[in-house]
């Protein structure tokens, strides 16, 4: 620990094991490593060994603000100079260019020369299964070259990461469905987000994080979990949750938003055990704007109840709130001959009347399918 105070390594060895959710715990320990070894940056990756396809990321800043900025860094993954590395062995740049190796002129130039980066620290270690990690330090160039003592302190740090990513290996046990599965709501319209019981995100879909966007005026999400900015409704979801990991089937909020957005439908359930392996206890939440549009592919409907186009874009105009009139206008075709698909299809779906079709509609699968 020469160089580095034992205190100091505890303070940050504490944080690796402060949460068990994973943003504010990467975002701590990143913080506080990038602030012990004089980094302007701190960055950590889950991704496939073989291919490098980052899985997720953890971006630690010079602005002291962590960020998950939704891109995909697979490509700088494959390009850096660290990705051959052998597990576990803690290397700088400016060793590797000592020694010969190069640079890819793509990561030069889109990695190190935009943020001024002197010198970088990387380390690879195994996560679970095929999975791997990867550990990236950035320093500036007017910071000089990283010593062996910062070396020393990342690989002191190595086995405190396997422990805690071996015992959060779990989460990836279905790494392909949950993609898959946070795609199939979006199309739903509704977005997922996973909290543990102290309401910190532990993971949310794309569109749930969009949602967080447009409505920051409702509540936010951040380090401090998800909580809302009325203290109306931060009671009324805090009780959901409780009574949810208490033994509630599930709880539902509806939040207005006061402007010509709308607002905002919340429905809280008990995740199993099982959900992403985790053993503790773990509310999923379902958000959805109660206007959000559930767009119905016209092939997927008719693949469904055998119907022509004709006649299902007219169950679709139906579905959409239009008269027989507006959907004969927006077809460019006779009120009889709207009439003409519609009994057609009320044959082929097995209903008599315009609001049973309507229901079929919305109540199908045919959400999901595409275009």
């Amino acid at each position: 620990m020469a160089g580095h105070n034992l205190a100091r390594f505890n303070e940050i060895v504490n944080t690796i094991y402060s949460s068990r959710a994973e943003i504010p715990r990467w975002s701590s320990f990143l913080r506080n490593l990038k602030e012990a070894t004089g980094s302007v940056s701190a960055y950590m990756a889950f991704g496939d060994e073989v291919s490098w396809h980052e899985r997720a990321h953890f971006l630690e800043s010079a602005s002291n603000r962590a960020v998950s900025d939704g891109q995909d860094h697979s490509d700088y993954l494959r390009l850096s100079p660290f990705t051959p590395l052998p597990q576990g062995q803690v290397a700088t740049m400016s060793e590797l260019l000592r020694k010969g190796e190069s640079v890819h002129p793509d990561f030069f130039s889109h990695v190190i020369r935009p943020a001024g980066i002197g010198d970088i620290i990387g380390v690879n270690f195994a996560r679970h299964g095929k999975q791997v990690a990867t550990l990236r330090l950035g320093r500036m160039q007017a910071a000089g070259r990283y010593s062996r003592r910062d070396k020393d302190l990342c690989a002191l740090m190595l086995p405190h990461l396997q422990r805690v990513c071996a015992e959060s290996a779990g989460m990836n046990n279905a790494p392909e469905w949950q993609p898959i599965l946070f795609d199939a709501v979006h199309w739903l319209g509704v977005g997922v987000v996973l909290i543990d019981a102290c309401r910190q995100i532990i993971d949310a879909s794309d569109l749930a994080f969009e949602l967080m966007a447009n409505y920051r005026h409702l509540f936010c999400a951040g380090r401090a979990g998800l909580h809302f900015r009325s203290l109306t409704h931060e009671e009324v979801f805090g009780r959901a949750v409780s009574r949810v990991l208490g033994g509630s089937e599930s709880q539902a909020l509806r939040v207005a938003g006061g402007d010509h957005r709308g607002g905002l439908d919340f429905v809280c359930v008990r995740a199993p055990q099982s959900v992403w392996g985790a053993p503790q206890r773990r509310v999923v939440v379902f958000v959805s704007h109660h206007r959000q549009p559930r767009p119905v592919a016209v092939g997927t409907l008719r693949g469904l109840f055998g119907l022509s186009r004709a006649e299902a874009q007219v169950a679709l105009g139906l579905a959409a709130g239009l008269s027989i009139s507006q959907i004969g206008e927006r077809d460019s075709i006779s009120r009889n001959t709207v009439y003409s698909h519609l009994k057609s299809a009320f044959d082929k779906v097995g209903v008599s009347q315009q609001s049973a079709l309507v229901s079929c509609v919305l109540r199908s699968i045919a959400v999901l399918g595409r275009e």
